[in-house]
């Protein structure tokens, strides 16, 4: 059996380790986030990437999306041979979301769906970016803390799901906005989802729910899905990550709200679904 590390230590990387597990020893993971060092995934540590200098290891399982195209280029720096890492898994799960986007982007202009695209959860905008490429002539609204999970999201979710309280709080909200293509359609909510919504009177056509934890999850399908247009999609992800099964029970949830099962169908992500209005 092959050796290996799992270069990423968030949700995806727990994802591809339970995918690999079978197949490669898994000696530890690595993370670019110092404060994740020290901790442990499912028994195997959380080490600084600079141990894979010294590390006797066969290959190097990408475990982060955020990190398609940074990754090889630490690896690169350190010496370590771009053979070693296998990006299959991430590189296939992106894709397959952007070109659903696209698709889906395409059936809006063609049969006239109405309605601003949104999403909530956008750390540093790498999917934003193409929401807002997709939709070029559409409000955009990007709805983040930009700070990581509050303490009072944390604090409710912890017993349930994962929650890593420096998770996803290294972001610069200029950086992120950078890499929008039409900046003009830009509108940036800044704090915790659903206050940031308050006074929002629009419809969408797209929504992108990436909040990890339940309570915002649950509060962005009672916000938005009343306020889709026919024909529009809200994409929850993370549904089938098993790191965060909370999200899956706040569809369940706002299904038993509604008094009737919601039109879903897997993305073809591996771990998105989509909720057709």
């Amino acid at each position: 059996m092959e050796k290996g590390v799992v270069f990423g230590a968030g949700s995806t990387g727990r994802h591809v380790f339970e995918m690999s597990r079978d197949s490669v020893e898994i000696l530890c993971f690595v993370d670019s986030d110092e404060t994740k060092w020290g901790g442990i995934i499912e028994g195997k540590e959380i080490k600084s990437p600079e141990i894979l200098k010294s590390l006797d290891m066969d290959v190097v399982l990408l475990g982060t999306r955020m990190g398609i195209d940074e990754v090889p280029q630490q690896l690169k720096a350190m010496g370590i041979p771009l053979e070693k890492l296998n990006r299959s898994y991430v590189e296939l799960s992106v894709k397959s979301r952007i070109l659903f986007l696209q698709r889906f982007a395409e059936r809006v202009y063609k049969e006239g769906i109405s309605g601003s695209v949104a999403e909530a959860g956008v750390y540093r905008g790498e999917f934003a970016r193409h929401i807002n490429r997709c939709f070029p002539d559409r409000t955009c609204y990007l709805f983040d803390t930009f700070e990581g999970f509050t303490e009072y999201d944390i604090s409710r979710e912890q017993e349930e799901s994962l929650t890593v309280a420096n998770h996803l709080k290294n972001v610069n909200v200029e950086d992120t906005l950078s890499k929008m293509p039409n900046r003009k359609n830009i509108i940036v909510k800044i704090g915790r989802f659903p206050e940031t919504a308050t006074g929002i009177d629009d419809t969408f056509a797209f929504v992108n729910l990436d909040m990890d934890l339940y309570e915002p999850t649950i509060e962005g399908l009672r916000f938005f899905y009343p306020r889709m247009a026919e024909g529009g999609v809200i994409l929850v992800h993370d549904y089938f990550n098993k790191a965060y099964p909370n999200i899956e029970k706040s569809v369940a949830d706002f299904e038993r709200e509604l008094g009737r099962r919601l039109y879903k169908a897997p993305v073809g992500d591996d771990i998105t679904m989509a909720i057709i209005k």
